[in-house]
C-alpha cells in the first residue's frame, strides 16, 4: 500500500464508470432515439409507393436479407407476390404483399398456404387495418408492417433506393 507505483488513474473514468453501472453511452440512447425517429419518418415514404414500386422494394428487402426469388414478382401468381428461397438452409418462402390488410385478410391467407408446410409464409403489409397476428392456420406466418418495413429498409441499406421511388 504504501508503493505509490500501485496508484493509477483510469483515462476514461466516466467510461469506467458507466460500464460498472451498467449504463449506455449517451450518445449510443441519442443515436437510438434519432435512428427510432428517422425510421418511423420512412413509414409514411413505404405508403407513398405505387404498387408495383412497394413490390419491387419488398422483393429488395428479401434480396439483401439472403433470400433469392424463384419466379416472377407480383402478375398472375396464385395465392403468392414472391417464391423465395434461402440458400443457406433451403427453407422456402411463400410472401404476400399487400398495401392494406384486415385480420380476415390473413386467415384467408393463413388457410391458402396451409398446404404448403415446407415453406414459411410472410405477409408483407404497410398499412394495416389493425393489429395482425398469425393466424390459426398458419402459426408460424410472419408479418410485417410499416414500422418493421421501415426498419428492414433501413438494415438492409435501402433508403436511398426509396426516396428515389418515394411518390
Amino acid at each position: 500500500a504504501a508503493f505509490r507505483g500501485t496508484i493509477c488513474s483510469v483515462a476514461a473514468a466516466d467510461h469506467a464508470v458507466r460500464l460498472i453501472n451498467c449504463e449506455e453511452n449517451p450518445r449510443v440512447l441519442e443515436t437510438r432515439h434519432l435512428r427510432s425517429a428517422f425510421e418511423a419518418s420512412l413509414v409514411g415514404i413505404i405508403r407513398s409507393l405505387h404498387e408495383k414500386d412497394f413490390e419491387i422494394l419488398t422483393d429488395l428487402i428479401f434480396h439483401r436479407l439472403g433470400w433469392q426469388r424463384v419466379g416472377e414478382l407480383g402478375g398472375s401468381q396464385a395465392d403468392t407476390d414472391l417464391v423465395l428461397v434461402q440458400p443457406a438452409t433451403g427453407q422456402r418462402g411463400l410472401v404476400q404483399i399487400k398495401s392494406s390488410a384486415t385480420q380476415d385478410v390473413v386467415e384467408d391467407y393463413g388457410a391458402r398456404f396451409s398446404e404448403s408446410n415446407d415453406a414459411l409464409p410472410f405477409l408483407v403489409c404497410h398499412s394495416p387495418v389493425a393489429t395482425l397476428r398469425p393466424p390459426a392456420a398458419r402459426n408460424d406466418m410472419i408479418i410485417w408492417n410499416g414500422e418493421d418495413l421501415a426498419r428492414k429498409v433501413s438494415e438492409a441499406g435501402l433508403v436511398d433506393w426509396l426516396l428515389g421511388h418515394a411518390a
